[in-house]
């Protein structure tokens, strides 16, 4: 056995006529079987190795994404009593769904099949998505969510040089002062002013300037929404007056004379003929009443100032007939 064994190694058993020949050969073509079905059962192991994994996929219903994926286009705040158009890419179908607002699960739209959708106020506060069809490969875009502005009734701002009469609801000034009507945000746009129901030429500003006598009103809308249009609801009415320091008279009242003025402590009003029953009031500048009482018909009157901080004042005297005079006042 040796000796086969050394002469197999030394390549020279298939020269040699003894008995290790056959071992020899019958080993060799053991050696070439086992090389040549190794490879074949790795082929056949390899081949079965996919195709099982192929079987495992079709069975389970796994299926390549599709490439592309669909997205929604649109503006997705309503203004108030408007509405929207959401829009997909091009594809071969569509089916857009609804998810209401705390539900879990989105509901096909019916006859929502469309490339766009439109929507209004009422579906506001609601998930939307689309599925596209391309090539017979579906797929579903992120949802969107529907809201919607809300907007206060608009307001007024009033500044400059004005009083308020709660008796006629009457806003008071002098002639050749001006009150400052302001419409405030976020009314700022489609603004247009009104004196006695008619649009004011040229006055579309946020503020408009009061120098007559009207009663006054005011249309807008928010900058973000310009198509609606509000009112703040109430009409400013304004009358103008003749009335300064000196003290010009009205026509049908008598004249009249403030003194001291500046005054310290007591207001003396001399009237140059008996004047009729009137009322008076005293106000800052801001409006706000600080006294109020009556004359008896007659020359003179007087009011005590005595107690007011030093500043300036308006003394309103109201007539017969409704006519008012206004008067500035300075208290040292």
């Amino acid at each position: 056995m040796s000796v086969c064994r050394q002469a197999m190694s030394q390549n020279d058993c298939v020269q040699s006529p003894n008995p290790c020949v056959h071992e020899a050969r019958h080993k060799e073509k053991t050696i070439r079987q086992r090389t040549i079905k190794i490879p074949t059962m790795k082929l056949q192991f390899l081949s079965l190795g996919i195709f099982s994994f192929f079987l495992f996929a079709s069975s389970n219903g796994v299926q390549a994404q599709c490439p592309f994926d669909p997205t929604i286009e649109g503006d997705t705040i309503l203004c108030p009593e408007g509405s929207t158009e959401l829009k997909t890419q091009v594809y071969d179908a569509y089916q857009w769904y609804r998810r209401a607002w705390g539900a879990s699960q989105a509901e096909p739209i019916p006859g929502a099949t469309g490339q766009s959708i439109v929507l209004t106020e009422v579906d506001a506060l609601n998930y939307y998505s689309v599925e596209a069809t391309l090539n017979g490969c579906t797929e579903t875009s992120p949802e969107v969510l529907l809201d919607a502005w809300a907007f206060l009734l608009p307001t007024l701002s009033l500044t400059g040089n004005y009083e308020f009469d709660p008796n006629t609801q009457t806003f008071l000034i002098c002639e050749g002062d001006t009150m400052f009507l302001t419409l405030n945000p976020p009314y700022e746009a489609s603004i247009t002013w009104y004196n006695n129901g008619v649009p004011i030429p040229g006055e579309t500003g946020i503020t408009l300037p009061v120098t007559q006598s009207g009663a006054y009103t005011v249309v807008g809308a928010p900058a973000i929404c310009p198509n609606f249009i509000l009112s703040p609801g109430v009409v400013t009415e304004v009358t103008v007056d003749v009335c300064n320091a000196t003290g010009e008279p009205q026509p049908g009242l008598p004249e009249l004379a403030l003194f001291p003025n500046p005054v310290a402590d007591v207001l003396r009003i001399h009237f140059s003929s008996p004047s009729p029953a009137a009322t008076w009031r005293l106000t800052n500048v801001a409006g706000q009443q600080l006294g109020s009482d009556s004359f008896t018909e007659g020359k003179e009157a007087e009011i005590d100032l005595s107690q007011l901080p030093a500043g300036v004042y308006l003394l309103h005297l109201r007539f017969a007939e409704g006519k008012t005079v206004v008067r500035k006042i300075v208290k040292d």
